[in-house]
This record gives structure tokens, sequence and C-alpha cells, in this order.
């Protein structure tokens, strides 16, 4: 596994979600010392829980853009298929195919006689440019780069059931992309892996859905100050049932659900109410 590759990939934009799948996978398989990266397509195919119908055709479109090139291989003497070689973009500068570039100037390919050879557009007629007020991006203060790697690698250790890890890894980028703020995800899973500890695997949350429920939205905005305890869980997991949340019933454990009740947090009609067993 090559972090700078994963890292790589997930910083390639203007991808489909399931094609950007594809190209981590290929990179989680890319040996950084040797270069080489030639999973099998039964196993590119396992990684990324899609058919092999659907890996080629990702891996088209990847070709297209330029970020992989396939190499057929054989082995010399008993002329038998070997898996293929795929290299990256990462390590290696060959051009885009056409299919997936486009002219950065709006006029035509050929050059005209009448304009110098000029490819360049000519939108801005006025040499002269106003001072901007503010300064340039290169002269603004640096901003920090979200890394979705780091921040996905942050939350499969915090949180307690892990599924399918493309589509939590998949479901993260839509919260971010989305909106959602990623320290609150993050104190939201370390809040729900306290509370869900010690209970049977069975009553806690895949990742992936409890991303989708966008779980994490229940919590307060952390802060430098604030940090979850079993306190303070207890009372949010309390405040959810009585207010009957759905996600309460398969996430609360009969021992859970009974400790609250000695805790004064929630009545047991409050419980069954909301259908959390006891």
């Amino acid at each position: 596994m090559s972090h700078a590759a994963t890292n790589w990939a997930i910083l390639q934009r203007g991808l489909k979600p399931s094609v950007k799948i594809l190209l981590w996978h290929l990179a989680d398989r890319h040996n950084k010392d040797t270069k080489r990266c030639d999973p099998s397509q039964e196993l590119l195919a396992f990684d990324a829980e899609m058919s092999r119908a659907t890996v080629n055709r990702h891996l088209d479109i990847l070709e297209e853009k330029g970020l992989v090139r396939r190499v057929k291989r054989s082995c010399p003497k008993t002329r038998k298929q070997l898996s293929t070689h795929y290299m990256l973009s990462f390590d290696n500068v060959f051009p885009v195919s056409q299919i997936a570039t486009r002219p950065v100037s709006q006029k035509d390919a050929i050059p005209c006689l009448n304009f110098d050879d000029s490819r360049v557009s000519n939108c801005d007629t006025n040499p002269v440019r106003e001072p901007v007020s503010k300064p340039c991006a290169s002269e603004a203060e640096p901003q920090t780069i979200f890394n979705l790697e780091i921040f996905a690698s942050k939350f499969l250790d915090a949180f307690p059931r892990i599924g399918s890890k493309s589509k939590v890894v998949a479901a993260l980028e839509k919260a971010v992309t989305g909106g959602a703020d990623p320290d609150q995800i993050l104190a939201g899973a370390s809040a729900y892996a306290t509370e869900q500890k010690g209970n049977e695997a069975r009553y806690i949350a895949f990742a992936e859905n409890w991303l989708e429920q966008k779980r994490w939205a229940s919590l307060e905005k952390p802060s430098s100050e604030k940090v979850a305890t079993r306190e303070t869980v207890n009372i949010q997991r309390a405040q959810a049932i009585i207010e009957g949340r759905s996600w309460t019933i398969g996430s609360t454990s009969p021992d859970y659900a009974r400790e609250l009740v000695h805790l004064g947090l929630v009545t047991e009609a409050q419980c069954r109410a909301t259908g959390v067993r006891l």
C-alpha cells in the first residue's frame, strides 16, 4: 500500500464516486517501492464491490482521462496471460486520450493566420486592469487543505463497527461535500463508540448506515473545551428515545435501556412507546 498514491487518487476531481472508489483501490494496491500495480480483476471487483463488467467500464474512463494506462502481460514460456499491469499517472506521465480532453482556449484547434497563429481567447479586450482591493490567492494567507484520506482513517479508527470500507469513504466524502462539519462527524463517532462500549455487535449500527442517517447531527458541535463523556451520551440517547427516534430501536440494547431507566433519564413507558426493548 502506498499512502502517497491513495492520497493522489483522493485528490482527483471530476470523477463519479464509483469511478473514484475504483481508482482509490488501484492506488491502494500500488507498491511504493517497486511501483508495481497488478491486482487481478477479480481482486479489484472484490475490493470495490463491483462486477467485473463495471470494473472494466470504469477502467476505460480512467484510461480516457489519462489517470491509468493498462499494460497486458503474458508468460514468455507458456504464453499464459498474466494479470494486467496498471501504470498510474501518479508515477508516469503519459498523454490523455482525446475523448477526455478539450482545448483550454475558446478558439478552433486549427491556428488562424489572421491572428498570428494565436489560439488564446480574446475574451478580455481591455489590457488595463483595475487594482483589486483584496490580495490574490497566492498572496493571501495559506488555507488548510482538507485531506479525505486522513479524515477517513480517523473515522475508521474511532467508529465501533465498519461494514464496507469503500462505502464508508464514499459516505464521508458525500457528507463533507454536502456541508457537514468533519470535526462534528468525528466527535459523533467517538461518542457513539463510548455509548456502545460493551454492547453486542448486532446492536451497533454499521458506519455507512450511521453516516447515511446523519446521526452525528444530533450532537452539539464540539469545542476544544468539551469532551464527550458517558453522562452526556446517556442524556443524548435518553432524549432521542423520548423524541421517538426510530434509529434508537436497533442501537439500544436492553441492558443499556434498563441503565437509562435506572438513572431516571427515561421511563419504561417511553422506551416501549419508541420500540426499545427492556
